[in-house]
């Protein structure tokens, strides 16, 4: 069975909020006009497709409405936009219909973000392969346990009792240490008296939820560190960026 192109697959499948203005053989260029139900006024943008190594990208063409780089607004160096991690493909009809949703709903992300200067914390993803990684499955063990809207607050900012520095590991990374001591995330047996960590029924749990927003903190700080060292600059479109200095914009 011939399987269609990508491009063919997202021109048999485009949703009725997008206008093609062009067609080739590698690209597709058009209008994508959002307006979320309720608002008044929604967003439009002159956007480019187009397939390359990567799977499908797409960004703006034309008049910029959105910065042309800012990670925190999920805006690759390219300009290219981050649609999800890992980066979806596009090589089936349902695929397609998967990929204009996600299209969708990362341009209503994108109006959110113009007009309150922040990206919203359930809908963050922390940067890099290895910080994206972490967070998922750190998120991911923050749901097992039930402590979800936790998780949020942390990526908000908020202390919250899995990053506390005193909540340490052991050498094999598998155990918390002083397993004597009570459970942090506050557990108690049918007396209510405090469940030691090593007696947990959550204990694995509460180890890879450390270790992961570890790593995942360790990864978003390298990113950080690394848009620094090659002289990037923040845009000055969201309240709070690691690439502001002093507290002010470096306009590109």
């Amino acid at each position: 069975m011939i399987v269609p192109p990508p491009l063919a697959l997202l021109q048999a499948t485009r949703p009725s909020w997008f206008t093609i203005s062009l067609r080739a053989s590698s690209r597709i260029e058009g209008v994508a006009t959002i307006i979320p139900d309720g608002a008044a006024k929604g967003i439009s943008l002159d956007l480019a497709i187009s397939v390359g190594t990567g799977g499908v990208g797409v960004g703006e063409s034309g008049t910029k409405v959105l910065p042309k780089f800012c990670p925190d607004r999920h805006i690759n160096s390219d300009g290219t936009f981050c649609l999800g991690y890992p980066a979806p493909q596009v090589s089936t009809t349902d695929e397609a219909v998967v990929w204009w949703g996600l299209l969708k709903d990362y341009i209503e992300l994108q109006r959110v973000a113009s007009r309150t200067g922040r990206w919203p914390p359930k809908r963050w993803l922390s940067h890099g392969d290895a910080g994206g990684s972490f967070h998922i499955k750190a998120l991911e063990t923050a749901k097992r346990l039930g402590i979800e809207e936790d998780y949020y607050r942390n990526l908000q900012g908020e202390a919250v009792w899995f990053t506390d520095p005193w909540l340490r590991l052991d050498r094999t990374k598998t155990r918390l240490v002083n397993g004597r001591s009570p459970c942090p995330m506050g557990c108690r047996d049918r007396r209510g008296y405090p469940i030691l960590r090593r007696n947990c029924l959550h204990k694995d749990d509460v180890v890879t939820l450390v270790r992961s927003e570890a790593l995942r903190r360790k990864g978003e700080a390298a990113f950080w560190a690394k848009m620094r060292s090659e002289g990037v600059k923040c845009c000055g479109t969201m309240k709070t960026c690691p690439l502001k200095i002093d507290g002010k914009d470096q306009n590109v």
